[in-house]
């Protein structure tokens, strides 16, 4: 269990570190026109200078999976990794109450703010590390792990990433309740577009994440000089290491445009769903999407679609008994 401190006017478990959707400094700047201006001239001004930000902090879609999980207002969730809260303040909507962990001290302050000037009563917020969670045992009905699992290597704690990871989903198991809830939301590490090049690893590099691991290490700190930390998995390697752990009830839903922004939720299993939101809902921006919109109906082009598709929803519960 991790020692009460006190660093500034913040409570704080573990040492502070900033990760964000912007750069520290512009974080800060955004934080100062808070101060001067008020909540509101923030909010425009992030409308304005770019609404994609303005909508990740903002909108109901982001926590749009919540409608795959049995939530009421008897639930107590923990939001670990909250960021700017899109997560934490639509739960806090349909939940009890909302414990948000965010290591980011200025992340932390931005969190504050919005809590006190949307008026949310039922959210409480501390800076924690998510390897070292400052709570009882059995306290959460939910724990929501959203654009974090892949990133918990990145520490000093354990030698391998895969060992920091193991130790959150031992963590997450002890501090919920029995039946209750995990979610992640996480990039496929054999996603389509790693292949063809388009998208980048947490590395910053190509196609890393389809590297064996030895390799992709090696081949990062020859590039970065730093290691390769930050592991994501295949359907087949999350739902490993999820049973591996002893959770139950593992249930993968792919959503698009991206777990970030979940607009469109299909269950893995839903082939019907999957080419529906190819066929009826996508556009014909590309000459990729033009193809895959032809040749989607053989059941074996789906298949490999969904294998190869960009990110999950995951969810899993611990046993009751």
């Amino acid at each position: 269990m991790s020692i009460f401190r006190i660093k500034k006017d913040y409570t704080v478990f573990g040492e502070d570190f900033y990760w964000g959707e912007v750069a520290e400094e512009k974080m800060k700047t955004y934080l100062d026109l808070i101060e001067k201006e008020g909540f509101l001239a923030f909010k425009k001004k992030a409308y304005q200078d770019d609404r994609g930000f303005y909508d990740f902090i903002f909108s109901n879609v982001r926590a749009d999976w919540r409608f795959c999980l049995p939530l009421n207002k008897d639930s107590k969730a923990l939001d670990i990794g909250s960021g700017l809260g899109a997560n934490t303040f639509v739960l806090a909507q349909e939940v009890g109450e909302v414990y948000s962990v965010e290591r980011s001290l200025l992340r932390k302050k931005f969190l504050e703010i919005r809590k006190e000037k949307e008026g949310y009563k039922n959210v409480k917020i501390m800076s924690a590390d998510a390897l070292d969670l400052p709570f009882e045992n059995e306290s959460f009905d939910l724990i929501i792990a959203n654009g974090l699992f892949e990133w918990l290597g990145v520490t000093d704690k354990f030698k391998s990433p895969y060992d920091a990871q193991k130790h959150f989903l031992k963590e997450a198991k002890r501090v919920l309740k029995p039946g209750g809830h995990l979610y992640i939301g996480i990039e496929n590490r054999i996603a389509a577009i790693y292949f063809l090049g388009s998208g980048r690893d947490h590395s910053g590099l190509k196609r890393t994440s389809l590297m064996p691991r030895f390799f992709a290490n090696f081949y990062t700190k020859l590039r970065t000089g730093n290691p390769y930390r930050t592991y994501t998995y295949s359907k087949y390697g999350y739902d490993k290491i999820l049973k591996k752990e002893n959770f139950e009830d593992i249930n993968f839903y792919l959503v698009a445009p991206g777990y970030n922004f979940p607009k469109y939720i299909i269950p893995y299993n839903n082939l019907s769903g999957l080419k529906f939101l190819m066929r009826q809902v996508w556009g014909d921006q590309s000459f990729r999407k033009k193809l895959l919109k032809k040749i989607i109906l053989f059941p074996f082009v789906a298949r490999l679609w969904r294998l190869t598709f960009f990110s999950f929803a995951i969810t899993c519960q611990k046993r009751k008994d």
